[in-house]
């Protein structure tokens, strides 16, 4: 936990610290966009290796973000899924995307091109209308 020089503690800091590490939005999107498998993450992030997806998968679990589910009777199967807890990223995620296309420099996109994104990730994130915007 982070704590300031006047003893303060800053739970902002520390919700910014946990999407420190590289890959933990990404496998955080895939997660949302119903990816289960240790492989379909390594598919979907190139760069990405088994040693560094296996260590982050094990952080998001540590910080109840994930939980692993082994399979017995397979294997070697597992398969990942958001805990509760993981499910509420959803409303940050998005408005980290609003944020990005407001405040960052993403002039290219034209007005449709920024609707478009905002109703896919609202679509993946399961954002209800009440939850944002």
């Amino acid at each position: 936990m982070y704590v300031k020089d006047r003893g303060e503690i800053c739970p902002i800091y520390d919700t910014f610290n946990l999407f420190n590490r590289k890959w933990v939005i990404a496998i955080t999107m895939d997660l949302f966009n119903g990816c289960t498998h240790f492989y379909d993450f390594k598919n979907n992030n190139p760069g990405l290796s088994n040693h560094i997806l296996s260590k982050t998968l094990q952080f998001m679990e540590l910080n109840g973000i994930i939980y692993k589910k082994v399979y017995e009777d397979r294997r070697e199967s597992s398969e990942y899924y958001l805990t509760e807890k993981g499910k509420k990223l959803n409303t940050i995620m998005y408005d980290m995307l609003l944020y990005s296309l407001d405040e960052l420099n993403f002039s290219s996109l034209n007005d449709e091109k920024k609707k478009e994104l905002k109703n896919n990730y609202k679509r993946s994130l399961n954002i209800k209308e009440d939850e944002c915007c």
